[in-house]
């Protein structure tokens, strides 16, 4: 949704997907989801609580860069309750309310990994 729109976004004359900022963010979203996925799957497959740890800390706060830059990308328009974007926005504070914050994850990570050294 978001490429779609930066190709179509002109500032200057230009699709706004055309300036090098614009690029390096979207490959730094890019990165962090394939993380994302990567860490969630090492997690199912493994099934250890320090591969748990480092999924729920990678989600919590990828999906939030993700999302800050998709709505900076739509110039905002993500805040509008009636434009997409906003749903998946609120649906990701929800699920980051309802499971606690990255910094939680953190505390218990460190916990787990000194307890193994």
């Amino acid at each position: 949704m978001t490429s779609e729109h930066t190709g179509k976004r002109e500032q200057f004359g230009h699709p706004i997907a055309t300036f090098q900022a614009v690029a390096m963010q979207s490959a730094d979203r890019y990165i962090d989801l394939r993380t994302m996925e990567v860490t969630l799957w090492q997690a199912a497959w493994r099934l250890d609580p320090t591969d748990i740890a480092v999924a729920k800390i990678w989600a919590s706060e990828g999906v939030r860069r993700v999302l800050q830059t998709a709505r900076h990308r739509h110039g905002g328009f993500g805040a509008d309750t009636d434009y997409s974007l906003h749903h998946y926005h609120a649906w990701a504070k929800q699920l980051e309310l309802s499971l606690g914050p990255a910094a939680a994850d953190e505390e218990a990570l460190g916990d787990l990994l000194a307890a193994e050294a």
